[in-house]
This record gives structure tokens, C-alpha cells and sequence, in this order.
């Protein structure tokens, strides 16, 4: 029997080594996600600055004037349709709370539940293109002129 006592001693220090790491990775799991979503969260905004950006530029100089701009999208989808562009993301942290809006220049941030989306938007501008783009691509961004006292910025996703 004294031989088992240590192997036994042993196999409890193990187990209890096992469960201690298990419990502690259990625990740490939601503030893990919560931080790759603010990540991908970040990512994305960054893409929808980079256009606003692009869209400014190209609506302040001449007709046919254009930008090229490649966007990395992690997760979420980018929806450029009837005169919007938006991003919408799944937030199962709900890392910007329920009915929650955020203005920052022409980006509007809505916290929906469990989701976020992310809209631009423009009084003098109007946004032509019809895409869903779910994955990294590059977008063409180009004045095509001037109608209704309005700029028509043209969005082609390649």
C-alpha cells in the first residue's frame, strides 16, 4: 500500500492541476470573445472611415476623378445599395448596448440586438451601386458628376 499512497498523491495533483486550467479558461472565454469582437469591431469601422474618406476626396474634384481602396472583411457583411452603404455585424457581447446610436461625422454606429450596424450617409451625395460583399475585395470609387444639385459618387466592388 505505501507504493500507491505517492502515485495516488500524484494522480490528485494532476487532476486538480486539469480542472484548476479548465475552470480558468471557462471563465476567461467571454472576455476573450468580447475582445476579438471589439477587434473585428474596429476593423470594420476602419474600412467604413476609409471609404468616407475616398467618397470626400472624389466628390470634391472633377467628374471621372476616382479612388482604388482594398478592404479586408474579417467578419460581417458590407451592403452598397439604394443610396447607402452599411455594415452590419453579429455582436453576441453586445460590445455597444441595444438602441445605442454613435455619430462620428457622416458615420452613424446603431446598436441593435446582438448585432451592430454601421451606416454612411450624405445630404449632398448620392451612392450608386448595388453590392453585398462578404469577403476582402476592392472597391472603385468615382465621380460620375452632378444631378439634382447632388454628386453622384459610383461604387464598383472588383
Amino acid at each position: 500500500m505505501k507504493g500507491l499512497e505517492p502515485l495516488i498523491g500524484a494522480v490528485l495533483v494532476i487532476v486538480i492541476t486539469i480542472s484548476a486550467i479548465a475552470l480558468i479558461i471557462q471563465i476567461s472565454k467571454p472576455s476573450i470573445d468580447r475582445q476579438k469582437e471589439i477587434i473585428i469591431f474596429d476593423s470594420a469601422k476602419n474600412i467604413m472611415k476609409s471609404i468616407d474618406n475616398s467618397i470626400k476626396d472624389v466628390s470634391s474634384e472633377a467628374q471621372g476623378s476616382s479612388r482604388k481602396i482594398k478592404i479586408d472583411i474579417v467578419e460581417g457583411v458590407l451592403l452598397i445599395k439604394d443610396n447607402k452603404i452599411v455594415y452590419n455585424l453579429d455582436s453576441p457581447s453586445q460590445i455597444i448596448g441595444k438602441d445605442i446610436i454613435q455619430q462620428e461625422n457622416n458615420l452613424r454606429i446603431i446598436g441593435l440586438d446582438k448585432k451592430i450596424s454601421m451606416e454612411l450617409y450624405y445630404d449632398n451625395i448620392d451612392i450608386i451601386g448595388n453590392y453585398e460583399i462578404w469577403s476582402d475585395s476592392e472597391l472603385i470609387i468615382r465621380n460620375s458628376g452632378i444631378s439634382a444639385g447632388k454628386t453622384q459618387i459610383e461604387i464598383i466592388a472588383q
